[in-house]
C-alpha cells in the first residue's frame, strides 16, 4: 500500500523478483493512496519472491527533524513511580524543543494484560500547570485487555506547546499472577514495552 501522503509527482516504482503470476496497481481514490497486488500463486514456483521499492525522493529529511543540539524536536522519557511493586503510576514526560511551533503528537502504548489501568486517574501537566485531560487531549482511545487475554492498547493525541514540557501520568495496579506466570529472575521485575510516539515535524518558514 502506497499511502496518499507520498507525493505522486515523484517516481515511485515496485520491482518483483522470482516466480509470480503478475502484478496489479490500483488507485484507491483521492486521499486513499495506491494498492499494489502481487500474485504469487504460480504453479511449480520453487524460489522465494523478492519485492523492492524504489523511491526517487527523500521521505523525511533528517534536517527537518534536527533541533538545536542535533536532537529530535520531540523527546520522551517514561518511568514508573511509587514504592510498591504491585501498584504505582506510569509517568511519561514529553519535551517539545521547537522554540516557536506547537507539535501534535500521537502516542500508542501497548501493555500486558496484568497491568490494569485506572483510566479515571489520567493526569496531564503542561509546564508545571495541571490541565484537564478533556482540554489537553485531542483524541483518546483505549482497549482494555481481558484477564490473560490479549494486551491493553492506549492511544492519545495531544499538542505540545512550543518550548514546553508535558507530563502524562496514569495509575495502575498489577494483577495477581500464578507462580508459573512469572518471568525468569522475577526479583528484577517486569519489562514493559516502550510507547510509540509519532509526529509530523513543523514546516520550515518560507524566506
Amino acid at each position: 500500500h502506497q499511502p496518499a501522503h507520498w507525493r505522486r509527482d515523484e517516481e515511485f516504482s515496485v520491482k518483483v523478483g522470482g516466480e509470480h503470476s503478475g502484478m496489479e496497481k490500483r488507485d484507491l481514490g483521492p486521499g486513499e493512496g495506491v494498492l499494489w497486488t502481487i500474485d504469487v500463486s504460480a504453479r511449480g514456483a520453487t524460489k522465494p519472491v523478492g519485492v523492492s521499492l524504489d523511491c526517487k525522493w527523500q521521505m523525511m529529511s533528517p534536517a527537518s527533524l534536527a533541533a538545536s543540539g542535533g536532537s529530535s524536536y520531540v523527546t520522551a522519557h517514561r518511568i514508573k513511580s511509587g514504592l510498591q511493586t504491585d501498584r504505582g503510576s506510569l509517568v511519561l514526560d514529553l519535551w517539545n524543543h521547537h522554540p516557536h511551533a506547537a507539535i501534535s503528537v500521537h502516542l500508542l502504548d501497548t501493555l500486558p494484560w496484568f497491568i490494569r489501568l485506572y483510566l479515571h486517574t489520567l493526569r496531564v501537566v503542561v509546564n508545571e500547570t495541571v490541565v484537564e485531560p478533556a482540554r489537553a487531549l485531542e483524541e483518546g482511545h483505549v482497549e482494555l485487555g481481558g484477564i490473560r487475554q490479549g494486551m491493553t492498547r492506549l492511544e492519545l493525541q495531544l499538542t505540545l506547546p512550543p518550548a514546553s514540557r508535558s507530563r502524562v501520568a496514569l495509575d495502575f495496579e498489577k494483577a495477581f499472577l500464578h507462580i508459573d506466570e512469572f518471568p525468569p529472575d522475577a526479583n528484577r521485575g517486569f519489562d514493559l514495552p516502550s510507547p510509540i510516539i509519532s509526529y509530523a515535524p513543523p514546516p520550515h518558514p518560507t524566506p
